[in-house]
């Protein structure tokens, strides 16, 4: 997989169909380009491992302003002897500084729904479609990214024919509180003793 890749491939038994979801995330820090996802992380995951880590002090100095030029792409591919048309309201791309990928949310490239080729017979190489946008994260005042792709439709053949394969990442921060050190002095003086339990006298 190239750096920054999750992606799904899916099956439907009933159609026999196979199509692929893909997303690919990357940012540059210090002129190297990173993976937005943590490596090993499965995919679909409400709540992920974070990608960057800060402590409330480390924001409020300076992490305020850190940012960082994102480059993200989204693919569909169709591994089928049949086309694959999508059903425009099902089928789409959607970008939040959120977690909440509303209807908003939505990126309408204008050859999106169009159909998809089959498979290509002879290098047996899958027919694609793709389409990239660049986003500024600023992992101190935005907690969550949401980034969302579905495919959804149908193959160019008879009943049953229906196709859907969704992916869904949250590359996030995470912010934690600053330690706070005891203040100095509270502590009891070196070679003191504590005070001793003093019993009442019994009487004879």
């Amino acid at each position: 997989p190239e750096t920054g890749e999750k992606c799904n491939f899916c099956r439907n038994n009933n159609s026999n169909c196979q199509i692929r979801v893909t997303i690919f995330c990357t940012y540059l820090e210090n002129g190297k380009t990173k993976s937005c996802f943590p490596p090993g992380t499965d995919i679909n995951v409400n709540e992920p491992e974070p990608t960057w880590k800060f402590t409330e002090k480390e924001c409020a100095i300076g992490g305020e302003d850190l940012e960082y030029e994102a480059t993200i792409k989204y693919e569909m591919c169709n591994y089928n002897p049949e086309a694959f048309t999508p059903i425009p309201v099902k089928n789409f791309i959607k970008f939040a500084h959120n977690r909440r990928l509303e209807a908003e949310s939505i990126i309408e490239p204008a050859y999106w729904d169009q159909p998809i080729k089959p498979i290509n017979k002879r290098t047996k190489t899958p027919t694609c479609t793709e389409f990239q946008i660049k986003e500024t994260f600023k992992p101190c005042k935005q907690k969550w990214r949401g980034i969302a792709i579905e495919m959804d439709g149908n193959l160019v053949k008879e009943r049953p024919n229906y196709c859907r394969c969704f992916l869904r990442e949250y590359p996030r921060s995470e912010i934690t509180p600053t330690k706070t050190e005891p203040p100095s002095g509270t502590e009891p003086p070196s070679g003191t003793e504590p005070p001793t339990k003093t019993e009442p006298p019994t009487e004879e």
